[in-house]
């Protein structure tokens, strides 16, 4: 038994054999082995001479295949698992239609009648739950309690009739044997560059409606873990981008619909597979009766972009995180730093701007890495520290490769008196004609946007399909030549 569920879950049948035999009762260690190990799905006497329970244990063989129960119940706790918990709290969230906490006795019956072809009352039904759990059940509708003990007393009817209905659920919403969405369930094959579509963005408009419980117009943090009760361990996802000090965030109040619809379209940008994954796990196929090809659309020309990436690039304690919280995340504390921050320009596009921490040591792979995800790059420079610019130089050296890359110079901490660097930054600049601003003078993200725009040549193809399958997305950049570049930075280096 130790090797089998060490190599894998699959059920395991326990059988002994030859029970027209006379033997010893072992019942005992038979318990005790059933109460070990939770794959055991079912425990059989046979003989094979009298053909006595053959056809019945192939029958049940079968059906611990086609609707296993390890995964679903604990027969240790005498209750359902945590991925089946898990799924049970999914499907009681996507049949809500209201921001109430109780899933209403309507909202209910067409659960039932849906998945199980119920047509009892629903009084019944509501009087056998109250029987088993008090708190599960209210004048209104259910509670989430209610709901999974509903699931619990058709378990102790009839375990292997209700295994059959409920494994049959499972697979409906899109669970594999593991109760965990397929990956065929969430992945679509493009290989072109993609954004949110529409019918995505009113879906996940409407998700915001149904968490925002005291229409204020903003999730809380509260909201926020209610919203994403439903995927896989209840986790965040924007919380690997540095939510909430990632977007403009308003402590005690939480985040505005715009906000809200900035961190999914940088997610998309960012990390597409996990994103169309998230979104499958929260109903969008259910809620609207679509496939995830259509919760993204392929964007065919520059002009059309609506998401743009940045990069900024400085020393240790340069004033990254505040160059671009001033930019984006203006509500949020000067303590708070996040890698990632997310916005709009006064044109609407969105900006993702990204902090990357490179050493002179660790940049071997820095062309590919900046080469391979980014429209633009801000270097920035602490003027109070002499060893600041010299940092930013190296690093440069290192984008030429790629200099089809608008770069832009960025000189922080203007408030502080200004200390003679090792490496002259006007020299520098004027000579590999670099545009160098305060970092107040903000307003130029916009002429970088643009450029990328107008560039002569499509600069994204992002590869999605087979990569998805392992969680990964890769994008590679076709560039024209610099010389497209000269006219925008000499209007920068005019301006300032």
């Amino acid at each position: 038994m130790k090797r089998i569920t060490n190599i894998s879950q699959v059920p395991v049948i326990l059988v002994g054999s030859k029970c027209d035999l006379e033997f010893i009762s072992n019942k005992e260690s038979i318990t005790d082995l059933v109460d070990v190990y939770n794959q055991i799905e079912y425990v059989f006497e046979c003989s094979a001479r009298y053909k006595k329970n053959i056809e019945t244990l192939f029958l049940y063989a079968q059906g611990s295949v086609l609707y296993p129960m390890h995964t679903v119940w604990d027969r240790q706790g005498n209750c359902f698992s945590e991925e089946a918990i898990n799924v049970f709290t999914r499907l009681y969230q996507l049949h809500k239609k209201s921001n109430s906490d109780i899933l209403s006795n309507e909202e209910f019956l067409d659960f039932l009648k849906i998945n199980y072809n119920l047509t009892e009352s629903i009084k019944t039904i509501k009087r056998n739950i109250r029987r088993e759990c008090v708190r599960g059940v209210v004048n209104e509708g259910i509670t989430l309690r209610g709901f999974i003990t509903f699931h619990e007393m058709m378990m102790n009817q009839n375990t292997s009739d209700c295994l059959e209905s409920l494994w049959k659920v499972f697979r409906r919403y899109g669970y594999n044997d593991q109760l965990f969405l397929c990956e065929s369930y969430y992945t679509s094959t493009v290989s072109e560059y993609i954004e949110l579509d529409n019918a995505a963005e009113d879906f996940l408009l409407r998700r915001f409606d149904l968490y925002d419980s005291n229409n204020s117009g903003y999730l809380d943090d509260q909201e926020m873990e209610n919203y994403f009760q439903i995927y896989p361990y209840g986790k965040n996802p924007f919380t690997s981008y540095g939510y909430p000090y990632c977007c403009s965030y308003i402590e005690e109040v939480g985040i505005s619909k715009i906000a809200y619809i900035h961190l999914w379209k940088m997610f998309l940008h960012m990390d597409p597979a996990s994103m169309l994954k998230c979104l499958s796990y929260i109903g969008f196929q259910n809620d609207t009766g679509l496939t995830i090809r259509s919760a993204y659309k392929i964007i065919e020309s520059p002009e059309k972009r609506s998401v743009f990436n940045g990069i900024v690039i400085g020393s240790n304690e340069c004033g990254k995180s505040t160059f671009c919280r001033k930019l984006f995340a203006e509500n949020s504390s000067d303590t708070c730093n996040s890698l990632y921050y997310v916005g709009n320009t006064p044109t609407n596009k969105i900006v993702i701007l990204q902090e990357e921490n490179y050493l002179r040591d660790n940049i071997d792979n820095f062309e590919e890495g900046l080469y391979n995800r980014c429209d633009f790059v801000f270097l920035l420079y602490d003027q109070s520290n002499r060893y600041s610019f010299e940092f930013i130089s190296d690093i440069y050296e290192h984008i030429k490769v790629a200099r089809d890359i608008p770069c832009v110079v960025v000189k922080t901490k203007n408030d502080l008196p200004e200390i003679e660097q090792t490496m002259s930054p006007k020299t520098f600049t004027k000579s590999n004609r670099l545009p160098i601003i305060p970092a107040n003078e903000v307003d130029v993200i916009e002429k970088l946007v643009n450029l990328a725009i107008n560039k002569k040549r499509w600069p994204i193809k992002r590869i999605i399909g087979t990569t998805l399958l392992f969680g990964c997305a890769y994008a590679f950049y076709y560039m024209d030549g610099m010389d497209h570049l000269g006219d925008f930075y000499k209007d920068l280096m005019d301006d300032y």
